[in-house]
C-alpha cells in the first residue's frame, strides 16, 4: 500500500476515535449531524440509543437557501459524523463545514444513486441532452427504493464509527429495510388504480416518487424560477388536458403562483411535506392523498 495513503488512513482513524472518546469522556453520547429531517429518522432507527442526532436545516426552512448559523457550526465541530444528502445549500456550505470541522467524518449518504433529470420525469431524454448531475433532481429522499440505498450507506458508516454496536445496528438496519419493503408493496397497491395519472406541484420535489409508482409530476416552478405569463398559460392548458384537480404545495415555498394556477383549473390546493421526519408514516399518508385526489 502507498505509504501516504496508509498515513492518511491512520490519521483518519485517530481523529475519528479521538472524537468519540471526547464525547464519552464528557459523559455525552456522540452527535451525528444530518442535512434534513427525514435523515434524522433513519439514523435514529439505526442507532438512536447510542447517539444524538441534530438536523442542520431546521423545520420549516428550505434546504435550497439555508445558511447555517454560527451556533450550528460550533455544534457541528463536536460531531462524529455529518451525513450529506446533496441539497442545494451544501454546494456552498459543505466545503466550508469540512474546512472548519476537520475532525468530523463527512459521509455522502446518497453515494451510488444516479440522479434523474428534473423535466417531466417520464419522457426519455437522449444521453447527449442530459443536464449535468448538479442540475438534476436532488430530491432522492422521497422514493422508498432510493431511501433503501441511503439507509445502507448510513448503516455502513455507523458500524465503522460505532463497532461495539455493530450487531445491534445491523439488526435495526434489517428491520428498517423490511419496513421499507412493506411500504413499497403497500404504496404500489394503494396507487395501482391511479397509475399513469398526472399531478401538479409548485416545487418539483416528487419526481422520484412519481417514477417509482408510475405517475407524472407537472411542476409549476422550473429551475427555481416562477413561470412566465406564457408558461403559466401553457401550464393551465396542460392541467386542463390532464384533468388536474389538485395542486400540491410546500410550506417552505410561496403559494401565490400555485393558487393562481389552481384557481384557473378550479383545482384544490393541498400541502405535502417532503421533509417530514417520519418518512414511512409520511409516505403512507401521501399515498392515500394521491390515491384519493388523482
Amino acid at each position: 500500500m502507498n505509504k501516504n495513503l496508509l498515513h492518511l488512513g491512520l490519521l483518519f482513524a485517530v481523529v475519528l476515535f479521538s472524537g468519540l472518546l471526547f464525547a464519552r469522556d464528557n459523559g455525552e453520547q456522540p452527535t451525528v449531524f444530518v442535512s434534513i429531517s427525514p435523515q434524522k429518522g433513519w439514523v435514529e432507527a439505526l442507532a438512536g440509543d447510542w447517539i444524538d442526532v441534530e438536523v442542520m436545516v431546521p423545520a420549516g426552512q428550505s434546504p435550497a437557501i439555508y445558511e447555517p448559523t454560527t451556533q450550528k457550526m460550533a455544534r457541528l465541530n463536536q460531531a462524529l459524523i455529518y451525513f450529506s444528502v446533496g441539497v442545494p445549500f451544501e454546494e456552498t456550505w459543505l466545503p466550508r463545514m469540512q474546512e472548519s470541522s476537520p475532525g468530523v467524518w463527512f459521509v455522502d449518504a446518497v453515494a451510488g444513486i444516479e440522479r434523474q433529470p428534473m423535466a417531466t420525469h417520464l419522457a426519455a431524454i437522449p444521453e447527449e441532452r442530459l443536464p449535468p448531475p448538479e442540475r438534476r433532481d436532488r430530491h432522492v429522499w422521497v422514493s422508498p427504493a432510493l431511501v433503501g440505498q441511503q439507509v445502507t450507506n448510513m448503516r455502513n458508516a455507523l458500524i465503522e464509527a460505532l463497532p461495539e454496536h455493530a450487531e445491534a445496528i445491523d439488526q435495526n438496519y434489517q428491520a428498517y429495510q423490511q419496513r421499507l419493503a412493506q411500504l413499497q408493496a403497500d404504496m404500489h397497491q394503494t396507487l395501482s388504480d391511479v397509475a399513469g395519472r398526472s399531478f401538479m406541484v409548485f416545487h418539483p420535489a416528487w419526481g422520484y416518487l412519481a417514477r417509482e409508482f408510475n405517475l407524472r409530476q407537472i411542476p409549476i416552478e422550473r429551475d427555481g424560477k416562477e413561470p412566465s405569463p406564457r408558461q403559466l398559460t401553457e401550464l393551465v392548458a396542460l392541467g386542463q388536458s390532464e384533468g388536474v384537480r389538485v395542486v400540491f404545495v410546500q410550506r417552505q415555498f410561496s403559494q401565490e403562483v400555485a393558487r393562481s394556477v389552481a384557481n384557473a383549473l378550479n383545482a384544490e390546493i393541498l400541502y405535502l411535506d417532503p421533509l417530514a421526519e417520519d418518512f414511512i408514516e409520511n409516505m403512507y399518508a401521501i399515498s392515500e392523498v394521491l390515491a384519493e385526489k388523482l
